[in-house]
């Protein structure tokens, strides 16, 4: 006979199993993150770690005063600030992405709380922070794609749900971090356009946010074009058409193929212009002046950044974080989705692998079906071209 202490404490469980569920994922997936800590990859041993090591020698924020490695001002502050605490820097680096991992995955459940309310808010957050290729970036490979990337996803929330100041203050603190930000402003662009509820020049809030994030490379005597020179040289620190993404390059070149410099680069960096635009017209064109849904916006949203991935040359294995976390959105209310969101997260992971762990892969197939996959999302998710053919068969 079971007790009724024994009972009481079962029917309590079972009244909040969702909050015990979710404090048993988080356990579980911070256990994971400890054990991966020690792990130091390529890009910390030739780059984070002896940056760290030279700008302690230079004096913790006094090395502001001059570049040191390619990221930005405001990451290189953050590194200063780290050699002022006892801890190996190594896991500082991770922390801090881990710590914006976190405010990556609050806005995203408050994306899927506004598009779909029934989906459980504990699950999403869980779900996040589960994501392979999110544990991978932080707490393995020590990079920052979360710090931009929780901005960036932020920036698209607050637009969604119409805050604009709010949402070109996160756009300029994504900027600020990481030049590939600058992926989803096309998509703020075609926001204006269609629209017209906010000026363009909320722009310039997120141009002041960036200088902002600045300040402290101008304080210690940085030029105030810094931080455009900054992602400038950056720009030009990789000579290979493809780097290890697959994509549109893939299938031409293969991985590393070294001829950017021809005509290969400025050929693909248009088409993907003409790509997008052409994607934005036919937008504006099939709405015309009817309402357009959040879930449609995020669909828009998410097909100019897989764009700019799948068609931009040089694109490294962490240029599609943003998209593919997103997808994750579109996976959870549409089966549709799911079949991409599955599809690119294993592709992704693939990319990550061989990069990290030095897994083969055949780029040529990786890239053709990572094409494969932006083809079926942009033509059945994004821009729902077999409903059009359906009603103009009907009208026949």
């Amino acid at each position: 006979m079971i007790s009724q202490v024994e009972r009481k404490l079962l029917a309590y469980l079972y009244d909040h199993k969702n909050r015990f569920a979710f404090v048993l994922a988080l356990a579980l997936l911070l256990i994971i993150r400890i054990k991966l800590l020690p792990f130091q990859s390529a890009d910390y041993n030739v780059c984070l770690n002896p940056w760290y090591k030279q700008i302690k020698d230079l004096g913790g924020v006094n090395a502001l005063s001059h570049q040191v490695g390619n990221y930005s001002i405001p990451y290189q502050f953050l590194i200063a600030l780290f050699t002022y605490v006892p801890i190996n820097n190594l896991y500082l680096y991770k922390s801090l992405s881990m710590i914006f991992e976190l405010l990556l995955a609050y806005f995203v459940v408050r994306i899927v709380h506004m598009v779909a309310p029934q989906i459980n808010s504990l699950f999403t957050f869980a779900l996040v922070l589960s994501l392979p290729t999110v544990i991978m970036n932080s707490a393995f490979w020590a990079q920052a794609d979360a710090i931009y990337g929780a901005f960036v996803v932020g920036a698209v929330y607050f637009l969604l749900v119409k805050k604009y100041p709010a949402a070109f203050f996160m756009l300029g603190l994504a900027l600020a971090f990481k030049l590939q930000a600058i992926f989803v402003v096309p998509f703020f662009l075609l926001v204006y356009l269609k629209e017209r509820k906010f000026s363009v020049f909320y722009f310039l809030i997120s141009i002041a946010t960036v200088w902002g994030c600045n300040l402290p490379g101008f304080i210690y005597g940085r030029s105030l074009l810094s931080p455009i020179n900054v992602y400038v040289d950056q720009s030009k620190t990789y000579s290979s058409l493809n780097m290890n993404y697959p994509n549109l390059s893939g299938i031409f070149m293969g991985s590393f193929a070294k001829i950017r410099d021809t005509w290969m680069t400025p050929f693909l960096t248009l088409f993907c212009a003409v790509v997008l635009l052409f994607g934005f017209w036919y937008f504006c064109e099939y709405y015309g002046d009817r309402k357009v849904t959040s879930m449609k916006y995020l669909q828009v949203c998410i097909w100019t950044l897989l764009t700019c991935v799948m068609l931009l040359p040089a694109m490294h294995e962490r240029y599609g974080y943003i998209a593919e976390v997103l997808l994750l959105v579109i996976a959870l209310v549409d089966r549709k989705g799911a079949i991409v969101f599955i599809g690119i997260l294993l592709i992704a992971v693939m990319a990550y692998a061989n990069y990290l762990f030095g897994v083969r892969y055949n780029m040529l197939i990786m890239s053709f079906s990572a094409l494969g996959l932006y083809l079926y999302y942009t033509f059945f998710i994004t821009f729902d071209f077999h409903r059009l053919v359906d009603n103009n068969r009907k009208l026949e």
